[in-house]
């Protein structure tokens, strides 16, 4: 029996005057179909997708129908596709924002798990915002040096290829952080002007990045003044040499978050 005709089997009866098909033969075409999947010649994941969300919906269909529990009957048997579902839509999302940073399409094909790391990390804009910042003095290399085949990394200070630091360091999805392969207690963070360094990303571990020029800071100070021509001044008269900056995004609004507690 085909995947459609499996699927297709059940559906009329679900919506039919004269009953509902019996449990077991709910069970039974849904089990079917699942291990259909496996039987694809070749990885297609667009059909992939389509049948997973045709089962998906074959199971809401049985739920309704007094298969309550189909969910749990099925849900470990489904993991496999779903969780190859959700790897593919991450590594188009880590791609697409690549590309988005402006940085070299090339590297997608030769470093692939390179671009992995540094997107999911987040050090991959944090290197385009120090790159297209004051800090960066003219003429120096950026913490990321890239060519369409070739990257080299800025790590401690010195520049590595990617397969050194591979070597030393990793993400760890757990934890959100990148950490050192040796000792996952230990973290890494990504600097002006040392590159990657073994610093915490945690939240309140406060130190620098960088040092503005002074020409720059006067500049950042008269943009932060401007702050008080629309707003109530805290302190008024007294010197606020501090200059806290927030950079906004798309992303979804955070309901908690250390900084805003």
């Amino acid at each position: 029996m085909s995947f459609l005709s499996a699927i297709g089997q059940l559906k009329p009866k679900f919506h039919s005057k004269e009953g509902h098909t019996d449990l077991e033969s709910q069970i039974s075409v849904i089990d079917h179909a699942i291990d259909l999947l496996s039987q694809e010649p070749a990885p297609n994941l667009v059909r992939l997708y389509e049948r997973v969300q045709a089962i998906e919906e074959t199971m809401k269909l049985a739920a309704k129908d007094g298969l309550w529990n189909v969910e749990e009957l099925f849900s470990s048997k489904l993991a496999p596709y779903r969780e190859q579902l959700r790897e593919t839509e991450k590594a188009r999302f880590r791609q697409s924002e690549w590309l988005r940073l402006g940085f070299p399409e090339g590297l997608l094909t030769s470093v692939p798990d390179c671009v992995d790391f540094l997107v999911e990390s987040r050090f991959a804009y944090l290197c385009e915002a120090f790159k297209n910042s004051p800090l960066l003095r003219e003429g120096e290399r950026p913490i990321l040096d890239m060519s369409d085949v070739k990257i080299e990394i800025k790590m401690n200070g010195k520049y590595q290829s990617w397969y050194k630091v591979r070597d030393t360091l990793y993400f760890d999805v757990r934890q959100e952080a990148v950490v050192s392969k040796d000792n996952k207690n230990i973290f890494y963070n990504c600097i002006y002007p040392d590159g990657i360094v073994e610093k915490s990303p945690r939240p309140g571990e406060f130190y620098p990045i960088g040092q503005l020029k002074s020409s720059d800071y006067s500049a950042l100070m008269e943009h932060a003044k401007k702050f008080w021509n629309v707003h109530p001044e805290i302190d008024p008269g007294e010197e606020k040499e501090s200059i806290l900056q927030l950079g906004t995004s798309q992303a979804a609004c955070l309901s908690e978050h250390w900084l805003i507690d």
